[in-house]
């Protein structure tokens, strides 16, 4: 199984979740670190390992992508047949010994591209808080294409997904700054195949000051600074492009990107937007705020 690690300045944590991937019971693995420029020794602490295990590799980003663009960049760049599983992985968590084991137990039933992804235990503090979710989430296609519910370090996919995925061309640099890899990676598995969620955890998903992604908290002058900034405008419109673009959908799910795709093109197309419940009954959106972004055109 090849595990995929972007790095960026996370010297603090990055040594305990190195050896937590490399504790794995019953699985092979094949850790690829790609730095993404860091600047704290970060990157001396991931050379130490790929000079002493021939299962750790180390790739030197020349240029800092961003976290969304360097797990893609990644996954294209290391695809070969020789692995039967790929998993992300971030810099900071700490993996449960049987994290990938499960995973694979669950991906192995089903003879399709298929997508894994678990539940997290929230870690603070070196102490553990619970669980991130106490019922499923949502897995549909609506309520994907507005918010991601399910983490990247969750999640682990059969090469045959991922041999879809890298066969086409990455999502743009823009839209991966906002809708980040696992998102894109949930949608085309939604689209072209299955997700299977897993309620247990069998990860340590740390929370702290300086996550780069992951579960932040965010108050409502910084929501409304970036939407008055429009830094994440026409992400969904962007997203359901890429998609449509790219990657074979189904009828019924190819007419709900189309009306998220299209719907700047007239009048008609927006009404019909505006007009369906299910983008903000699904999504949890507030009905006002949705229509507010309908009309600014930033959906």
């Amino acid at each position: 199984m090849a595990v995929l690690m972007s790095t960026y300045n996370g010297k603090k944590y990055i040594e305990e979740q190195i050896l937590s991937i490399l504790s794995q019971s019953n699985i092979h693995v094949q850790l690829i670190i790609r730095d993404d420029g860091s600047t704290d020794g970060t990157q001396d602490i991931i050379k130490r390992y790929s000079y002493c295990l021939e299962n750790v590799k180390f790739i030197q980003g020349n240029e800092n992508l961003g976290p969304g663009m360097a797990f893609m960049t990644l996954l294209k760049n290391c695809f070969s047949n020789i692995y039967d599983y790929y998993a992300f992985a971030d810099q900071d968590d700490i993996w449960h010994p049987n994290k990938l084991s499960k995973a694979v137990e669950k991906l192995m039933l089903l003879d399709k591209p298929v997508l894994y992804c678990s539940n997290q235990t929230i870690y603070k503090d070196g102490k553990e808080l619970g669980l991130r979710f106490d019922n499923t989430p949502d897995l549909s296609l609506i309520g994907h294409i507005s918010k991601n519910a399910l983490s990247g370090c969750t999640m682990v996919f059969n090469s045959t997904l991922a041999k879809i995925i890298v066969d086409k061309p990455l999502p743009p640099k823009k839209l991966l700054q906002y809708r980040m890899h696992d998102a894109i990676v949930f949608l085309i598995a939604l689209l072209n195949g299955e997700v299977i969620y897993d309620e247990n955890s069998y990860i340590n998903y740390r929370i702290h000051a300086t996550n780069t992604v992951g579960l932040k908290k965010t108050n409502i002058f910084f929501r409304t600074r970036r939407f008055l900034k429009h830094d994440a405008k026409n992400i969904r419109k962007n997203s359901a492009r890429y998609l449509l673009d790219y990657f074979p959908v189904e009828k019924k799910d190819k007419e709900i990107l189309e009306e998220i795709a299209n719907y700047q093109r007239s009048f008609k197309e927006r009404y019909k937007l505006l007009c369906d419940t299910r983008f903000y009954h699904e999504s949890g959106e507030n009905k006002i705020l949705f229509w507010i972004k309908i009309l600014l055109n930033y959906i």
